[in-house]
């Protein structure tokens, strides 16, 4: 699977010219819930993307102030979503807070509560389709 971008001066992902998103995330959220068949006419009609196939649900133990760009602000007792524990550097995670917003941020700041599945819910701003909640499963 290929992921194409605009040369436009704001940037939009997409898998085909079917539909275009502000972001590689918000792409694979989408896909993780709606089929992938309006971009690829060989799949059966419910393959979705599988990949990341899971997701964490952790509970923040203390603040962390970000010193980059590329940090996520992290505030004691609000949920985030570790989406990656890979790719930045040692003891850093990417994860995800309730308002979309992703980053890194260190691992040992974090509680890892379990799994966690997406679930489509009412459409929110954020997106330009429709919006997303993570709720954890057992």
């Amino acid at each position: 699977m290929k992921i194409c971008n605009t040369d436009e001066q704001e940037r939009k992902y997409y898998l085909s010219l079917s539909k275009f998103f502000s972001n590689i995330e918000e792409l694979v959220l989408n896909y993780q819930i709606n089929s992938l068949r309006e971009n690829f006419e060989r799949l059966e009609e419910n393959t979705k993307l599988l990949w990341p196939y899971r997701q964490l649900l952790a509970t923040v133990v203390r603040n962390f102030e970000p010193t980059d760009h590329c940090h996520l602000q992290l505030k004691e007792g609000q949920t985030v979503y570790v989406i990656g524990k890979e790719g930045y550097r040692e003891g850093w995670w990417k994860g995800r807070n309730e308002h979309f917003e992703s980053g890194f941020f260190p691992s040992n700041y974090v509680k890892v509560e379990g799994e966690a599945s997406l679930v489509r819910e009412e459409c929110y701003e954020e997106f330009s389709q429709c919006g997303y909640a993570l709720l954890a499963s057992n």
